[in-house]
This record gives structure tokens, sequence and C-alpha cells, in this order.
């Protein structure tokens, strides 16, 4: 029921995820679980734009799915997220006069640790000694 009362535009990101119980309106399974951007928007069905790579290329396929199939993909909300907190960001630095940079720093390796240790109160516990066979 979610399915049809959630509504969604043109422009939306939607993912498909393909319902079994429900035969009309299904797309290939090469399809399902992937996000796609709605592109026309019908009383039954919405046209979805998917990428698909043939060969050496990638190709823009145009699908119209039934909502049933489709719901609303978060694939937005982390990125929409990150421009409101850089929003917020630089306005408490332009309260205070400074420049900052709200660009994404890639995470760097961790630092190196060197450890010590004294040979002499090493403790070899469960050791099974070398034993030939023949």
């Amino acid at each position: 029921m979610k399915n049809y009362l959630e509504k969604i535009r043109i422009g939306e990101f939607v993912d498909i995820i393909v319902d079994g119980s429900i035969h009309a309106g299904m797309p290939h399974l090469f399809y399902h679980g992937r996000t796609g951007q709605v592109f026309n928007v019908n009383p039954k069905s919405l046209g979805v734009l998917v990428k698909k790579e043939v060969r050496h290329r990638i190709i823009a396929k145009r699908l119209n799915i039934r909502r049933e199939h489709l719901r609303k993909s978060n694939c937005r909300t982390a990125f929409i997220d990150r421009i409101k907190e850089n929003d917020r960001l630089k306005t408490e630095a332009n309260k205070k006069g400074q420049r900052i940079s709200t660009k994404r720093q890639p995470v760097l390796p961790r630092g190196s640790e060197t450890l010590t240790f004294n040979v002499a109160d090493m403790v070899v516990h469960s050791h099974a000694p070398h034993m030939e066979i023949h």
C-alpha cells in the first residue's frame, strides 16, 4: 500500500526492487537492485532511466515499470546532509571571521607504532615440540 500512496516526481531517484507477487510491469531481473532516475510519470507506471554497461560503453535505458516494483532511493540523503552540515560550518566560521575548507579529505592510513618487549620474559603457551613420524 505504501508504494501507491508515496508521491514520486520527475527527477527523483528510485530503487528497482522487483515484487514477485505482481507480474504486471515487472522489469527484467538484470535491473533488480539498480537505481534510476524518474523521467516520466503515468497513472500506473513510472518511466525510469537506468544506466547499463554494454561491452565498452554505458547506455541509458528507458524502462516503464509499475509502482509496485519501485521505492524511493536514499542515495542522495548523505549528500544533502553533507551540504547542510557544510552550510552550518560556513556560517559559524563567517561569524568568527575565519575561512574554512569544506572539501572532503581522504582517510589517511594510521600512524606507525613500535612495540618493545623483552625476549627473556616471553612465554610460549601450548607449544608442541616437532616430532618426526618416520
